[in-house]
């Protein structure tokens, strides 16, 4: 009798943008580190690619991976984007990114209207912080962005600095951010300063091989100025610099939300998502020729203020996005109007006066 191999979703990762018209992440590479892919082997593992979507399908018996799991298990992926404008149409700030990757696992408690987030939760408004210009806050359990830099009021009432954000989507936010290192610092291995995180229990990096420089997570602490840093320590990694790792594991202390088993170390088949958010930018139309009167959105959602008879600024930042906007219509002192205006683009994005800005130039 033939036998009949059997595989089953272990799990699957969605990557989201909303500057996209469809929602879904362009451009992207996402490829099992070396090690990862000795492990995908071992455990009959098979990993799959297909659009915004990655997944790792596993060969069962009995709903069961042929190969134990044992105790632990991580597979880590590299995230990249092949778009050098990602950043500008990213909500991400701008701050020291090419020092920093993202982070994200399945180890995280980030789950939303059953949705299963790989990023961080959207931090709770702490009125003794300063935040940065496209910072997400929850406040009273709705969702904020800061629309100006270096903001400490309170999202209450305060259209000046924040604007609210009607979808509630755990964004990806700079939290998500985390330092990559090459090599771990001795100093701290030999004061017991550097804590590996991917393990069950509290363990101390004591020793460093060469041969295997592939560390991991590991929370550096910083006894003298009581600092806790989370670093990613891989030479690999940091010589090839991608946009994120991203880490799934089995581990005995996951929440069964995020857990790839069950109690009975059955398949749950676990659909995890990164979700990105737009940014937004005040748009500055600039005419060039004639003068012109007005500009208005015929749906009223946005405001432009006349700085002159050629140039007009939007009161509040407007998201970028690849589906356009088309109801801004332009009034010249000729009578005539120009509706269908176009939209500001990515390529280009202003910081100025802890705002970004966009120009765009119409020639009428």
């Amino acid at each position: 009798m033939d036998t009949v191999i059997q595989y089953k979703t272990l799990f699957t990762i969605s990557f989201l943008h909303d500057y996209f018209a469809d929602g879904k992440l362009k451009k992207m590479i996402v490829e099992p580190t070396t090690k990862t892919r000795k492990i995908l082997n071992q455990h009959k593992l098979i990993f799959k690619l297909s659009g915004n979507e990655i997944s790792v399908i596993v060969q069962i018996n009995s709903d069961k991976p042929i190969i134990n799991f044992g105790n632990f298990l991580k597979l880590s992926f590299t995230l990249k984007v092949n778009e050098p404008y990602f950043y500008n149409y990213t909500n991400i700030s701008l701050n020291n990114f090419r020092d920093t990757i993202f982070y994200f696992s399945n180890t995280v408690e980030n789950k939303s209207q059953n949705t299963l987030y790989l990023s961080q939760t959207i931090e709770t408004y702490n009125s003794e912080k300063v935040y940065h210009l496209g910072s997400l806050v929850k406040y009273d359990g709705i969702i904020f962005e800061a629309i100006v830099n270096n903001v400490n009021a309170s999202p209450e009432n305060n259209g000046e600095e924040w604007r609210q954000i009607q979808k509630k989507i755990a964004y990806v936010t700079s939290n998500d951010k985390i330092s990559v290192h090459k090599y771990p610092n001795y100093t701290a291995i030999l004061n017991k300063e550097i804590q590996l995180l991917d393990y069950l229990a509290p363990t101390y990096l004591e020793y460093y091989n060469r041969l295997q420089p592939n560390i991991g997570l590991c929370l550096v602490k910083d006894k003298a100025k009581k600092i806790d840093k989370k670093v990613y320590i891989d030479a690999h990694v940091y010589q090839e610099k991608p946009l994120g790792i991203i880490e799934i594991m089995h581990r005995a202390d996951i929440s069964d939300n995020y857990a790839l088993l069950n109690k009975k170390g059955e398949i749950t088949t676990k659909n995890f998502v990164v979700h990105f958010k737009n940014r937004a930018t005040i748009w500055r139309y600039i005419v060039r020729g004639q003068y012109a009167e007005t500009l208005t959105d015929a749906t009223q959602k946005y405001v432009f203020d006349k700085k002159s008879n050629s140039e007009f600024v939007s009161q509040t930042p407007i998201p970028l996005a690849q589906k356009p906007h088309k109801s801004l219509e332009l009034a010249l002192e000729n009578f005539q109007k120009v509706r269908n205006l176009p939209n500001a683009s990515p390529l280009r994005i202003i910081p100025e006066n802890n705002k970004i800005y966009s120009n765009i130039y119409l020639n009428y």
